[in-house]
């Protein structure tokens, strides 16, 4: 399993949290990974209530990036929802990262 979890290390992506490392502590196998900036979609969705039609239409098309990322490595994301989502306000707009 550690192999598999591995392989996240070779991700790149804009739209993907990077994965630096896998390792064992205490037993339990790690994945240190950087904390995206901004805040969770589903925070910012409590927060902003609705999002214009052509951001989110950007915001799809840019986690479309990040999954196809994903899935060129051989590699599911699995758990996609607004809660594994990052969004980092910037002058172009939303920009998404899956974590």
């Amino acid at each position: 399993y550690r192999e598999a979890l591995a392989r996240w290390t070779s991700v790149r992506s804009s739209h993907v949290a990077s994965v630096r490392e896998v390792t064992v502590v205490g037993g339990a196998l790690m994945e240190v990974s950087d904390r995206p900036r901004g805040e969770t979609l589903r925070d910012w969705l409590k927060q902003n209530r609705r999002m214009p039609r052509d951001a989110a239409l950007r915001l799809g098309l840019d986690l479309l990036d990040g999954v196809m990322a994903i899935h060129g490595r051989g590699l599911v994301h699995g758990d996609i929802k607004p809660q594994t989502i990052f969004v980092e306000e910037r002058e172009e707009g939303l920009r998404p990262v899956l974590v």
